[in-house]
């Protein structure tokens, strides 16, 4: 299909999608207005998808690309887009009181000695060990840890961080298990950039850090700064420097606030990670 006719299928899903959200604009029944607000969520996913196809057909965007441009870990797009499927950039996410936990893995072990993720995240007996040998498709295009085999810790963590994407795992005993992945490990396996983790928690820091957190203005300051560097067309090194930067002031200046700290700490611990897949990939 010509590049022409993917623009205009995308084209006429988002406009779908516009006209349904001014519809429920305009629409005082708020039954209706959850209707179409619903529907219109269906048809920009599928117009996400069928804008995937045109860079596809174009032949000028590759899969990293488009993973840092939607959010979304760069197998995981692959795999949704190969099965026609549409593709949704937001997650549902949980209450404190309705929390749902999933046994998965959410670190991981290089045959170099490096660990990934949150490997200090759950204490001895709260998580099992296993081994993943890691040979994803030559389709998802080179990786760094292919052929290796990975030791894994797998533990309950919050839906809200896990992915669809499930990988066979082998187990001490010898068996061997489908066990599903956080999105951050599922990052850290497949983003040959090493930044589409970083920019994720760059943004969910600045959020949690906005002006009415009652954080240091410092901090919320040099999260806005790293920000609009990740938002803008400046150096990679510019960014990198400010979200340093960032860091640097929020772990001078601890904030009371639980939920703060924890957005800092995973910010701190993404800027970890990042370092040390720079480092492997020699880059």
């Amino acid at each position: 299909m010509p590049d022409a006719n993917h623009r205009a299928l995308t084209d006429s899903r988002a406009l779908n999608a516009a006209t349904m959200i001014n519809m429920a604009v305009e629409t005082a029944d708020p039954l209706k207005r959850a209707q179409l607000l619903a529907e219109s969520e269906r048809q920009i996913a599928y117009a996400l998808s069928s804008c995937l196809d045109e860079c596809e057909a174009s032949g000028r965007v590759n899969w990293s690309a488009l993973s840092e441009a939607t959010g979304v870990a760069r197998e995981t797009l692959f795999r949704q887009h190969k099965a026609r499927a549409p593709i949704v950039v937001i997650k549902t996410s949980h209450t404190k009181q309705e929390e749902v936990m999933i046994d998965t893995v959410y670190s991981f072990e290089t045959e170099n000695g490096g660990w990934y993720g949150p490997a200090d995240a759950l204490e001895p007996g709260r998580y099992r060990n296993g081994v993943l040998p890691f040979n994803p498709s030559p389709q998802a295009g080179e990786n760094k840890f292919a052929g290796q085999f990975l030791r894994v810790k797998i533990g309950p963590r919050p839906a809200a961080e896990v992915s669809a994407h499930a990988a066979q795992i082998r187990l001490p005993d010898g068996t061997e298990e489908r066990i599903r992945v956080t999105d951050e490990v599922l990052d850290l396996l497949f983003d040959q950039t090493n930044q589409t983790l970083l920019r994720r928690v760059v943004v969910a820091a600045h959020y949690a850090t906005g002006p009415l957190s009652g954080v240091d203005p410092d901090v919320t300051a040099a999260l806005v700064t790293a920000t609009n560097f990740m938002m803008t067309t400046a150096p990679e090194a510019s960014f990198i420097a400010a979200v340093r930067d960032a860091v640097r002031i929020a772990e001078s200046k601890p904030s009371p606030n639980p939920t703060i700290r924890t957005a800092v700490n995973r910010l701190s611990r993404a800027l970890r990670d990042y370092d040390s897949l720079t480092a492997a990939n020699g880059s």
